[in-house]
């Protein structure tokens, strides 16, 4: 009886490592640079048609779990053109972002106003 137990209990145990290796994910890492190569900070790095992911550190440098290769990212950041890539295989990737232009229109000068002083 107690052997039969522990055979059960052993299955039970192979089954479900097996059933979490085929569910895992897998891990990639980079880093977001801008055209002149300064880090580009806190930008958004997202699999696409997932909810998987992250943001870039300080250094620019990110690590995200993917359900699967290959897979689209997609990483975007302020004042920075939104970039799409496609992966084929786990390697520290370099992603650069080109920056976007932005102008201001209408900008009006208004007279300074008295200065009053605070007794």
């Amino acid at each position: 009886m107690k052997k039969t137990v522990k055979i059960r209990i052993f299955i039970t145990v192979c089954s479900i490592l097996i059933a979490s290796f085929s569910y895992s994910q897998q891990l990639i890492s980079g880093k977001i640079l801008d055209s002149i190569g300064e880090s580009v900070t806190f930008a958004s790095v997202i699999e696409s048609n997932t909810s998987f992911g992250t943001t870039t550190n300080k250094c620019g440098e990110f690590t995200l779990n993917i359900k699967s290769l290959p897979t689209t990212v997609t990483i975007s950041s302020p004042h920075h053109k939104q970039k799409t890539i496609t992966l084929t295989s786990i390697r520290k990737i370099t992603i650069i972002l080109q920056g976007e232009n932005t102008t201001i229109s209408n900008v009006q000068k208004r007279e300074n106003r008295e200065n009053i002083p605070i007794n």
